[in-house]
């Protein structure tokens, strides 16, 4: 279930943004890290990767693939403000700038952004990232898959992802 507000929440919590395109073993496990640290970890799926020329599923779809890894995994998705948990974000950003702003309008507290280890790099090209003042927590997950391997084999290690693929006809266009 997908929340359209955002949570209520007093202190610090974690962001991990990304177009989960589709979500994998990977993204899990630095999900299970942060749920380690924080009783609120945020999936904010962007709408693009502005570095890259991929034309992602539609939202709605990875936000249903994710749904599906949540709960094959017994993660605890948030839906109420008394227990630890995940809130899968859909907000339209394409820029961490446009979330953040928007974070911290709604959501007191320090924000903790996380990125896997094959995207710490990348950190340094965000747009205004020095202003922002964020936070950023690199997460090593020794997992080495991606989504663009999950994309072009259309092999998950969720069998309900894989399902999904295939009954949606996701990622058969090469472009994706």
């Amino acid at each position: 279930m997908i929340k359209e507000q955002f949570p209520k929440h007093k202190g610090d919590y974690a962001v991990f943004g990304g177009t989960f395109d589709p979500i994998h073993q990977g993204h899990v496990a630095v999900i299970r890290k942060l749920l380690e640290n924080y009783d609120l970890v945020i999936l904010a799926i962007t709408s693009k990767n502005p570095w890259k020329s991929l034309v992602p599923a539609p939202m709605s779809h990875r936000v249903k693939m994710i749904e599906l890894v949540l709960a094959a995994e017994k993660l605890p998705v948030f839906h109420d403000n008394s227990r630890r948990g995940i809130w899968v974000c859909t907000r339209d950003y394409v820029y961490v700038e446009d979330l953040v702003k928007k974070l911290r309008k709604h959501l007191p507290g320090k924000i903790h952004w996380a990125v896997g280890q094959k995207d710490a790099e990348d950190v340094k090209k965000w747009r205004n990232i020095d202003a922002l003042s964020l936070d950023i927590i690199c997460i090593e997950t020794g997992i080495p898959v991606d989504s663009t391997q999950v994309r072009l084999s259309k092999h998950s290690s969720y069998p309900s992802v894989e399902s999904y693929i295939r009954e949606h006809c996701l990622y058969d266009n090469p472009q994706n």
